[in-house]
């Protein structure tokens, strides 16, 4: 029985240290080689910061316009989510899974086979290539199962009669939405807000086939430079810096906004 249980104590140790090391090890390596000379040789005797000093103009732009791109596509997310997520949970009617289906199938397809058609749209039909809202409006589309699910698992746990009684005492829908029903999803926003960013920031494949030279966010231009001259401390700089603009975003909404609305009782 002991060693049975050490076993399982071992097993189980040893796959959490696998995964920890498979998620570190990459950020941690890309950190390093970005402050010192030799990219895969990191050591204090060649430690340096001259690197971060090249960025260039267009870097910084693109990191700009990632940020701008990362927090429009969380904006426009929830206000799709939050009204479907609120129907899917709360209404009873013919058509409900389909929509429910539909609503995930951006998690079903492929990427490169949805920007490739949307390509053709936008420059047969839709001008709108290499335009902001050309880039945001796939990125909405294929982030939406990402805010939706979380969403409405919050609604699934919230008892209906507590916005019954809320409306028996006075209180109109807008109230009902904004004191009742937003704290109480709190969790499932919040959520989904994490998701949306850390993959909207991070985009890569629908601005290769619908942005051009007008729009290249960091995640492109860091792989034109990498097409360009290589893995070095430079590029390293450039990974490290996505990573913890990622990191700190994620960290301020986790610790500011999800110490107090992850407890689902003010919003």
């Amino acid at each position: 029985m002991k060693i049975k249980r050490f076993l399982i104590s071992v097993l189980s140790n040893g796959y959490l240290l696998i995964i920890s090391f498979t998620l570190v090890a990459p950020f941690l390596i890309i950190a390093l080689g970005s402050f010192c000379t030799d990219v895969f040789r990191p050591s204090i005797s060649n430690f340096t910061l001259e690197y971060y000093f090249e960025l260039t103009s267009a870097f910084w732009r693109s990191v700009k316009l990632s940020v701008i791109f990362a927090f429009t596509t969380v904006i426009c997310t929830l206000a799709l989510a939050i009204p479907a997520a609120y129907g899917l949970v709360r209404y009873n009617y013919r058509g409900k899974a389909f929509l429910n289906t539909l609503f995930m199938s951006p998690l079903m397809i492929a990427q490169s086979s949805f920007c490739a058609g949307l390509m053709i749209i936008y420059m047969r039909y839709i001008d709108l290539y290499d335009t902001f809202w050309g880039i945001v409006l796939p990125l909405v589309v294929v982030s939406i199962p990402y805010t939706l699910r979380p969403i409405m698992s919050s609604f699934q746990g919230i008892d209906i009669s507590i916005e019954e009684v809320a409306e028996s005492l006075g209180a109109n829908k807008l109230k009902v939405l904004v004191y009742i029903i937003l704290p109480l999803i709190g969790p499932g926003i919040i959520g989904g807000t994490i998701l949306v960013f850390s993959t909207a920031i991070n985009v890569f494949t629908i601005t290769m086939f619908l942005g051009g030279v007008n729009h290249v966010p960091a995640a492109q231009r860091i792989y034109v430079d990498l097409q360009m001259r290589g893995l070095n401390p430079t590029l390293a700089a450039e990974a490290n810096i996505m990573a913890v603009i990622t990191l700190f975003v994620v960290l301020v909404l986790t610790r500011i906004l999800g110490a107090k609305y992850l407890k689902g009782i003010s919003f």
